[in-house]
């Protein structure tokens, strides 16, 4: 066993680690409904009550130190007005749907920050840190179990969500942070107290007064079991009511104020008939934001884990219990939250419903015996593949909820029908935007070949859909799947082309003539070809919005030899100069260098190895990579978070 001088250091290393991890470039600003939190927070400040004021509202738009956030940005675009999420009550006070508790304990944070002249969103992180810090002192204080799992356990919290969420100005962290401390007391058959603090997170997570519910239960079976009796003592009657009035505070609140006890559920913010299997599924095991997302370890270790533990005789009846019971509190977690029509939110690398769900799986590792050799080399096996994958997540580029995951990639390029995600994580990281029309036809192609198309029978047929080569899609489905709304995907075999590489909305486009100039602007119909990597459409033409950026050109003679470009660039006094490479159909087209904002004209050869893949494609693919693109948020220009490079106003086929 590991000495306590030992166990101290390793986990004080870890919680230093992780915490560096969470806070490493973190860039403060207000994510997901953080604006509703903060003015809450806020008006607590203000005048010592959650109902946000007019003032509240010009305090938060206006205060200096979150001139270099999207605090003001955001508040802008949602007024007091807007429901969701900010409505009025019986006296014409304005609430917010989701509860002020949270907020209530960040505002003393938010005092003391605004003291400092620091940014808002600093509030938050700091009550995150302090809440993630108190759950690692609950887990590194817990005797029951050895210090070997009590590591382990530490470093799955921080693993499954809390890292990515602690700069979230939400309650993920809060709540998880309270779930652990719960299930430590549960563990220690501390129900009431177990019950008290999940009543606390159930404030801000609903779903957890079903564990609420389920820690009575099993605290009067156990007397039962002790006394013969079913009636509970006094004593344990007062504790169970200060735990009911904890728990039903943000009901009652609401019910006072607007006459139901869940203003999200009577706004449309959940819907009963969202419930399915395929959105459990998904819940836990979506390539694009479930729990395996960053569990998938546990997937392998739990089952060595109970593997070793009955063939040691060390995994007893009741340790098979506890494990029952802890995966169906994580479905109880699970079962509300896949209501929610917004299924592909805002989220930091993993679904936060989802990581609410895995704290009990983590605990299930708890239950083994790992006093011999053998299992603590499974222990330390499992810590230290998490601190690898934690640095390998989050020292590079964190995953956009906008973009596909290089899992999900890689399963719908080899086998198309074996991931077919709710409609909506599918359509908005197609798209890289929110939102989804019912009458549009998505579809996701891996280097020109399509493999996927999505569209809702309600509206569109497969027969719509036209391949590169003239032929209809329908002549290379393998698969139909149907999904939810009236949404259906069709999953197809190599042969059907596409105008652009990656994913997009399908949309038939004319082949261009020779000496055709297409323009790039709102109203042009050089939109039409523009592939991934291309920020939207303005009145002048279109800057690029990543590292490297497509523009797929349907031709109708292939006699080409120069294409002539009228552009942009985003270069000033600190960013002098923006370096391009061009690749007409993969093959090498030249380079050049931009020193102008605007009026930049050049041309690009088509290079003669290209030409035979044009003539035989119909189809010209100009790349363009880009070796100095900048933000100007960074640059101290504006609050544009785009990766800006090349803004395409005009382009002549010669």
């Amino acid at each position: 066993m590991l000495s306590s001088r030992t166990f101290f250091w390793a986990s004080l290393t870890l919680v230093v680690l992780f915490m560096i991890l969470s806070l490493f470039r973190v860039r403060p600003e207000i994510t997901g409904d953080g604006l509703e939190y903060t003015l809450m927070s806020q008006a607590f400040i203000n005048h010592g009550t959650p109902d946000i004021t007019s003032n509240d509202f010009d305090v938060v738009q206006t205060y200096a130190g979150d001139a270099q956030t999207n605090v003001p940005d955001v508040a802008h675009r949602t007024p007091l007005s807007s429901s969701p999420p900010f409505y009025a009550d019986k006296d014409g006070n304005y609430y917010s749907y989701h509860f002020w508790l949270y907020s209530l304990l960040v505002a003393p944070f938010l005092f003391i920050v605004k003291l400092l002249g620091r940014a808002t969103p600093w509030a938050f992180i700091v009550a995150n840190v302090i809440s993630a810090i108190a759950a690692s002192w609950a887990i590194c204080m817990w005797k029951k179990i050895g210090r070997e799992q009590r590591l382990l356990l530490l470093t799955l919290f921080w693993s499954c969500g809390t890292i990515p969420y602690i700069r979230w100005t939400h309650p993920e962290v809060f709540c998880a942070s309270l779930l652990v401390v719960s299930l430590i007391w549960a563990c220690n058959h501390k129900y009431v107290l177990s019950a008290i603090f999940a009543a606390i997170a159930a404030q801000q997570n609903p779903p957890i007064l079903l564990w609420v519910a389920a820690l009575m239960a099993i605290d009067l079976c156990s007397q039962y079991q002790r006394t013969k009796s079913i009636w509970p003592s006094t004593r344990k009657l007062a504790e169970w009511g200060v735990c009911l009035v904890l728990a039903s505070l943000s009901m009652a609140f609401f019910f006072i104020h607007f006459d139901t006890s869940n203003l999200i559920t009577r706004s449309g913010g959940a819907k009963t008939e969202l419930i399915s299997i395929d959105r459990l599924w998904s819940f836990y095991f979506d390539l694009n934001q479930g729990v395996v997302l960053l569990l998938w370890p546990l997937l392998a270790l739990v089952p060595v884990v109970m593997t070793y533990g009955i063939a040691a005789s060390k995994l007893d009846k009741n340790s098979l219990i506890v494990v029952g019971g802890l995966a169906l509190m994580s479905l109880m977690l699970a079962f509300p939250s896949i209501s929610t029509p917004n299924f592909n939110p805002g989220t930091s690398f993993i679904l936060r419903y989802a990581y609410w769900a895995s704290i009990p799986l983590i605990f299930i590792v708890t239950t083994i015996d790992l006093k011999h050799g053998k299992a603590k080399a499974i222990t330390w096996a499992g810590i230290l593949s998490y601190v690898v994958l934690n640095l390998s997540y989050y020292t590079g580029n964190w995953p956009s909820y906008l973009h596909y995951t290089p899992t999900a990639r890689y399963v719908m390029e080899k086998f198309p029908g074996m991931y077919n995600p709710i409609p909506e994580i599918f359509i908005e990281r197609a798209t890289h935007s929110e939102g989804r029309n019912d009458k549009d036809i998505y579809f996701y192609a891996a280097n020109g070949k399509v493999r996927k198309i999505l569209l809702n029978a309600s509206h569109r047929n497969i027969g719509e859909f036209q391949c590169l080569n003239g032929k209809p899609a329908r002549e290379y489905v393998t698969s139909k799947v149907s999904a939810e709304a009236g949404w259906t995907y069709f999953n197809l075999r190599d042969g059907c082309t596409s105008l652009v590489n990656e994913n997009a909305v399908y949309k038939p486009v004319s082949p261009i003539a020779k000496h055709g100039t297409l323009f790039f602007n709102e109203s042009g119909t050089g939109k039409s070809y523009l592939g991934a990597g291309w920020s939207h459409p303005e009145t002048w033409g279109v800057w690029s919005a990543a590292n490297e950026a497509e523009i797929a050109l349907r031709l109708a003679d292939t006699n080409v030899q120069t294409l002539s470009i009228s552009a942009n660039a985003f270069v000033n006094g600190i960013h002098k100069e923006q370096l391009i490479d061009f690749f007409v159909n993969d093959i090498p087209a030249g380079s050049i260098v931009l020193t102008r904002y605007d009026g930049n004209r050049f041309s690009i050869h088509i290079p003669d190895e290209a030409l035979p893949d044009i003539k035989h494609s119909n189809t010209l693919r100009l790349n363009l990579k880009f070796r100095t693109p900048a933000r100007p948020k960074d640059l101290g220009i504006s609050e544009d978070d785009r990766m800006l490079a090349l803004g395409l106003v005009a382009l002549t086929i010669n």
